[in-house]
């Protein structure tokens, strides 16, 4: 993901940070136990700005998905006091960090650090740990080498989503790639590619493919490969922050597939 592509998404960056630090700054004050329209808007642009991404393969539908956004989870949010917003941020923080150890394929947002060191430095250690190790990751991946050999005739169809996540651990929105083969005993025959997304907070939009390339076919035909950007906008009468997840996908004849995700 990169949030400062260009000069207005930069002012963007600082202009969330800098209501992150006047917040931070409000905890603990006399008068911050009186809520206040400016505190529901920062809370808004908090409660909406993407921190980690959610990969899963052949997901639910979209309708089914659980720890979505919605009225309820704002109208929490925004009632709480400065205190226990903070205090749930960081209980959030750390219940993600737990199931990325327990084995979530969770990965970190690096441009959210500087968010999280506000609301939870404690945290910020091991989360910086888990951005290296996806790193380490991200450059073993490669593409599989090709396998001699004859396969029975057949198809499949797969599915993965990227869902990004906040503070709350409520998913904001999802940028779905699916793919349909079919192969015969020695090499795919026809490919059909789509992507798309689902928005579950109000505040963010979906503007469509930002990077859609021919797909390719590679090896004799042996495999495929298949790219595609989204772009979504969260907007609070003016934009944000810009995000643009990618999937990255082979598959193979006689099916199986290779995966790779970023933002």
């Amino acid at each position: 993901m990169n949030l400062n592509v260009e000069k207005p998404q930069l002012l963007g960056k600082v202009f969330i940070l800098a209501l992150f630090l006047v917040f931070a700054l409000q905890i603990g004050s006399a008068e911050a136990n009186a809520q206040t329209s400016d505190t529901s808007l920062d809370r808004l642009v908090i409660l909406n700005l993407p921190v980690y991404s959610v990969i899963i393969t052949d997901p639910i539908l979209p309708d089914a998905v659980n720890d979505i956004y919605s009225d309820e989870f704002e109208q929490k949010y925004l009632s709480m006091s400065d205190e226990e917003f903070k205090t749930a941020i960081q209980n959030n923080l750390q219940a993600a960090i737990n199931k990325r150890q327990e084995g979530a394929n969770i990965i970190w947002h690096k441009d959210a650090l500087q968010y999280i060191e506000v609301f939870a430095p404690n945290e910020v250690a091991e989360v910086r740990q888990q951005i290296l190790k996806d790193d380490l990751l991200q450059s073993q991946i490669s593409s599989q080498q090709p396998i001699i050999s004859e396969y029975t005739p057949g198809s499949d169809d797969d599915t993965w989503v990227i869902y990004d996540v906040n503070m709350g651990n409520m998913k904001l929105y999802a940028f779905y790639q699916r793919i349909k083969w079919s192969w015969n005993s020695t090499q795919i025959t026809s490919v059909n590619t789509s992507a798309y997304a689902h928005i579950y907070a109000p505040l963010w939009s979906y503007n469509g493919l930002n990077q859609n390339p021919p797909g390719e076919y590679l090896h004799n035909k042996y495999s495929y490969y298949k790219f595609h950007e989204g772009h979504f906008v969260g907007t609070l009468g003016y934009p944000i922050v810009n995000t643009y997840p990618w999937h990255s996908t082979v598959v193979f004849t006689g099916g199986g597939w290779a995966h790779n995700q970023g933002f």
